[in-house]
């Protein structure tokens, strides 16, 4: 569906690279539809070619290619058999058109939407009715996720980059994909705030319907599946190639509670010391460009994924121990000092610093823990164990 704005500074107000005003409701802006349908063994794909005027292979607008994985129902497969993978092809836009996914449904969700705004937490969105603009002013930002239901079943959305999303009728959500805008203000073309952009785009959006339960266990795991996508290296073998010369040895993999992320395990590219004004006055005297990377000093960062009273068991406080699960393949830890304004905090008060810090609202500290692990701090007072507790996310 095509939104189609106005480009003219005498008339109503005008879409720029910062405002959105449609003036009707959305359009269809095909003529024709083209599909095919590719089935195979692990997956069926069906792709669907969106004609605006002939119909041509090499003249459509859009095309959806959605794809549906045939994978049993075993370990490690849960994931994938759960969600429907749709990419989109949207472009080049006639000029002045703003382009969304608009998917209907019957669920009644009496156009109340749920969205998340910063990758974490999910906000209920309520249709507020206005005099004018009001396509618009429903429009909300969708960093990862958005979701409508009614009593009995959940449609979710995810995505790979961030969109505006919205429900302008009941059972509906629709996504904007790309935008192509011009306008004849001076001071808009003086300062660029106009979008000619006559390119293609390529968004990727994954869908899950089912019970309430179900997708929210889901979501959280499906959206890092498709953030974090596996990276597939390809390299011709032959009798003469040894990628790994010498005997090789299993390396044990990092393991976590499923309500738990890694976000980061690296090894950091700088001396850093845990005195915030000391590192500074660090970098000015002696070490301005001549940073090396500490090998004794591992950078974790954890992340509960799930909110407060969302799922009975994986909304629920995790305990876990670094040394066993995290760091295992590693070796041998020697101490645990936490990072970060929560880390520099806990210093001044007690070493059991276990908790993670203390919840001030949504979005809070006690969900993510950050710190270093490994190696030798010297008169560095270390946490006397490796064991820590993180909360889960309060809701917003």
């Amino acid at each position: 569906m095509e939104y189609h704005v106005n480009n003219h500074s005498l008339k109503d107000s005008i879409s720029n690279n910062y405002i959105f005003t449609p003036t009707q409701s959305a359009q269809r802006p095909w003529n024709s539809v083209g599909r095919q349908i590719v089935a195979g063994k692990l997956m069926t794909e069906i792709r669907q070619y969106f004609y605006r005027w002939a119909r041509a292979p090499w003249n459509h607008t859009y095309a959806i290619y959605s794809r549906l994985a045939h994978v049993p129902l075993a370990q490690g497969a849960e994931l994938l058999c759960r969600r429907i993978e749709q990419e989109y092809r949207v472009g080049p836009l006639e000029l002045n058109r703003e382009a969304i996914l608009r998917t209907s449904t019957s669920l009644h969700n009496q156009q109340v939407l749920h969205s998340d705004n910063n990758g974490y937490q999910m906000q209920r969105r309520v249709f507020q009715k206005y005099s004018s603009n009001g396509i618009a002013l429903n429009y909300y930002p969708m960093a990862q996720s958005a979701f409508i239901e009614d009593g009995r079943s959940r449609l979710v959305l995810l995505s790979k980059q961030a969109h505006g999303v919205s429900s302008q009728e009941n059972g509906q959500v629709e996504v904007m994909l790309h935008r192509r805008l011009w306008n004849n203000f001076d001071w808009a073309l003086d300062y660029d705030l106009t979008l000619n952009d006559t390119s293609t785009v390529y968004p990727v959006l994954w869908l899950l319907l089912g019970p309430q339960s179900l997708t929210t266990r889901l979501r959280q795991r499906c959206g890092l599946a498709l953030q974090r996508a596996p990276v597939v290296l390809l390299r011709e073998l032959n009798e003469s190639a040894q990628i790994f010369p010498g005997p090789q040895q299993q390396q044990e993999a990092v393991t976590l509670p499923p309500s738990l992320h890694l976000q980061i395990l690296s090894i950091p590219g700088w001396n850093y010391s845990s005195n915030h004004t000391e590192h500074l006055q660090d970098l000015q005297k002696r070490h301005r460009g001549k940073a090396k990377a500490d090998l004794r000093r591992v950078l974790l960062r954890l992340h509960h994924l799930y909110e407060e009273g969302k799922d009975p068991v994986l909304s629920q406080p995790v305990r876990v121990n670094l040394q066993i699960s995290a760091l295992r393949s590693l070796g041998q830890a020697s101490w645990l000092w936490p990072e970060g304004p929560a880390g520099r905090q806990a210093q001044g008060e007690n070493p059991l610093w276990q908790r993670c810090g203390q919840r001030d609202g949504c979005g809070s500290s006690g969900s993510t823990w950050s710190g270093c692990c490994w190696g030798r701090r010297g008169t560095s007072p270390p946490l006397p164990s490796f064991l820590l507790f993180l909360l889960p996310l309060l809701p917003c």
